[in-house]
């Protein structure tokens, strides 16, 4: 890997539960799905649904949970989750129909993940009509040839989504049998007039040759870029990388029981979603304050421990807990992708801030964080490195 110039982009951060911001709401309207995905993790689907006076009661709770928050939240947001929600989509429309007739005095939005497979004339109708108020992210995995290895063959109006909310990226999902036409499929769906937001699959055996692979697939497309034939930015070359610099010390999680809650189909609350029945089956479900407890006394992975991505590494509780027993107990199978991710984030960010004529402050703290990260990681190869990931004494050089 070697750094040279190009142009600047833009690079975003997450906000939520900063004081002032959104609270998420997570509805599982639904424990079907019409699929049966290769990565699929909710391995205990069954046909329960959410009634409508369910869903009611949570969003009611919700509503005041965010007025008694003495302004950490001003907004929220109801996410309608499943299964596929919209197998359940009489239960969306009566609830958004009853959102917009209610005057809570907190402004919200909707929104749903689909797979897109399941959208009639009717429901495309309402959705258009609705669309300032729910939003529906489609996921959707490339190319056809991706998409079919992932998700089997089905048919997609891809067209709908771009029509109704141009500016809402398509969920990108790469597993171990797709990651070689990662290029492939980003550019396919750049192509399409969309923008791919991308993420590996959770709970794969990922290998030392599947990170090279990752690492080979998106330093073409950090070349597309620069060069000029992909204008849009992939979302995993604006990862902050404070986290490489400052480490972590913390359970650190998506913020599931901090600035989230999921009610599942029977009312009954959950950190998030990857806790519920759907996911680890009744008897193993993990409710909302046996999930705060263990994080009032979990502690980080001991085996994380002066890995300079401790801090950087996006783990996930609820895998960790589905896949190890233990929420702080991360996926070592990860260290190699999340390493390859780092290093070309880093040198993207070099490449962009470094041919900037000027550069705001902003510009140049994340120029001096990137530079500082970048020579901790240049020293790892990936056909010998092994996690963790320490930094190395001149002994070791």
């Amino acid at each position: 890997m070697s750094i040279d110039k190009g142009r600047i982009m833009p690079i975003v951060e997450e906000n939520l539960g900063k004081d002032g911001h959104t609270h998420l709401c997570m509805l599982m309207v639904t424990h079907s799905c019409n699929l049966n995905c290769v990565y699929c993790y909710e391995k205990h689907k069954s046909g329960a649904e959410m009634s409508f006076e369910v869903a009611q009661n949570a969003i009611r709770e919700e509503v005041e949970f965010i007025r008694n928050s003495k302004g950490r939240f001003s907004k929220f947001q109801i996410d309608f989750m499943g299964g596929e929600p919209l197998l359940n989509y009489k239960l969306i429309k009566r609830v958004v129909e009853w959102l917009e007739e209610c005057d809570f005095g907190i402004p919200y939005t909707c929104f749903a993940s689909t797979n897109g497979t399941v959208l009639t004339e009717e429901m495309k109708d309402w959705f258009r009509n609705h669309k300032d108020k729910i939003w529906l992210g489609l996921s959707y995995d490339g190319t056809a040839e991706m998409q079919s290895v992932n998700r089997n063959n089905c048919t997609v109006d891809v067209g709908f989504f771009r029509e109704a909310w141009p500016d809402y990226p398509v969920r990108m999902t790469i597993s171990r049998q797709t990651i070689r036409d990662l290029h492939q499929g980003v550019s396919a769906i750049v192509n399409d007039g969309r923008h791919p937001e991308v993420s590996l699959a959770l709970g794969e055996d990922w290998t030392r040759q599947d990170a090279e692979e990752l690492g080979n697939q998106l330093l073409r497309l950090i070349d597309d870029y620069f060069e000029g034939r992909v204008p849009d930015i992939l979302n995993v070359f604006t990862y902050r990388l404070n986290g490489i610099l400052n480490g972590s010390g913390t359970v650190v999680g998506c913020g599931a029981a901090r600035n989230m809650i999921t009610y599942d189909v029977d009312g009954r609350k959950y950190g998030c979603h990857m806790f519920t029945p759907i996911v680890l089956g009744v008897e193993n479900s993990l409710p909302l304050q046996e999930f705060e407890k263990l994080l009032q006394i979990s502690k980080p992975d001991p085996r994380c421990a002066g890995c300079i991505l401790e801090g950087f590494c996006s783990t996930c509780l609820g895998f960790n807990y589905r896949n190890r027993g233990d929420i702080a107990k991360r996926d070592d199978k990860l260290c190699l992708m999340t390493l390859v991710v780092a290093k070309c984030a880093c040198l993207f960010q070099i490449r962009a801030l470094t041919a900037k004529k000027e550069l705001t402050e902003e510009d140049a703290e994340m120029a001096k964080v990137a530079l500082e990260a970048w020579p901790l990681l240049e020293k790892y190869d990936l056909k010998k490195a092994v996690a963790p990931f320490v930094k190395m004494t001149k002994e070791r050089r």
